[in-house]
């Protein structure tokens, strides 16, 4: 039993390792993309900074009635789409940026 345990427990850290390197890619390319100001930064970061926090609340409250867990699961859906969207614009335009020096 204790060895299953061990093995799960790695297997979380190893997802929350690829969730943080995925946050980390995303913001990081957001950012680069954004114009050269604080303000433009930081909107741009807002995107990948809203799923890691849906995602952890939605891992960290427990939901008892079956509604409240279909919206709640439906609002994290959306604000995935929602960061997968703006991310995927900002790492093109950073590839385009970087193909074109």
């Amino acid at each position: 039993m204790t060895q299953d345990l061990k093995r799960l427990k790695r297997i979380g850290w190893g997802v929350r390792s690829v969730f943080a390197l995925g946050i980390s890619a995303s913001l990081a390319g957001n950012v680069l993309h954004a114009a050269d100001n604080v303000i433009s930064q930081a909107i741009s970061a807002w995107s990948p900074v809203a799923l890691l926090l849906a995602v952890e609340l939605i891992s960290r409250i427990p939901a008892r009635r079956g509604a409240l867990s279909a919206v709640r699961l439906g609002a994290t859906a959306v604000i995935a789409g929602i960061a997968a969207w703006v991310s995927y614009w900002h790492m093109v335009g950073v590839a385009v940026i970087c193909s074109s020096t």
